[in-house]
């Protein structure tokens, strides 16, 4: 993870953005999650894979966190 990290530091010439779940569950999607950059949600454990899923897609049409690490928790 750090590798990977350390190398898209380094790539100019694309956008990314990193997903960080706290602990995966096999709940439905809700819509309702808290995102966080660079520090954990407060209270955050769990996340369903269903909203994870569903912020991956979100962020592919914002430019909010271009070249940042985000974390999600319900």
């Amino acid at each position: 993870m750090k590798r990977a990290g350390s190398f898209l530091a380094e790539c100019d010439d694309i956008d990314w953005t990193g997903v960080c779940p706290l602990r995966l569950n096999n709940k439905p999607k809700t819509g309702k999650y808290r995102i966080s950059n660079g520090i954990l949600p407060p209270k955050g454990v769990n996340i369903s894979r269903a909203d994870v899923a569903d912020l991956m897609l979100k962020l592919m049409t914002l430019n909010d966190y271009i070249r940042e690490y985000v974390t999600i928790a319900d």
